[in-house]
């Protein structure tokens, strides 16, 4: 088990609620890539498909992050977003 699967047991049972909206989230987010990638097959200019498929894994990591337990307090993605904030403004 690596560090961010031990924080995210160990953080699970106090942030049940929070963990449970950001897998709500993450299904959302992997439905809107889904979308994408439609788009992208339908998509007759190379440039515009390549950049859609982009999107769509880009997307697709996002929610992994979210189902992955980072963004719950304590996570690496949260750290890093908090300390970017600062004053009520990012960084």
């Amino acid at each position: 088990m690596d560090d961010d699967q031990q924080h995210t047991a160990e953080c699970l049972p106090m942030q049940a609620d929070l963990y449970s909206h950001h897998l709500y989230l993450s299904h959302f987010v992997r439905e809107w890539a889904r979308a994408v990638l439609r788009d992208a097959a339908q998509e007759r200019g190379h440039a515009e498909a390549e950049y859609l498929k982009g999107y769509a894994k880009a997307l697709t990591d996002m929610a992994g992050h979210l189902e992955d337990g980072e963004a719950l307090p304590g996570g690496p993605l949260y750290c890093h977003v908090t300390q970017r904030f600062q004053g009520g403004r990012l960084a």
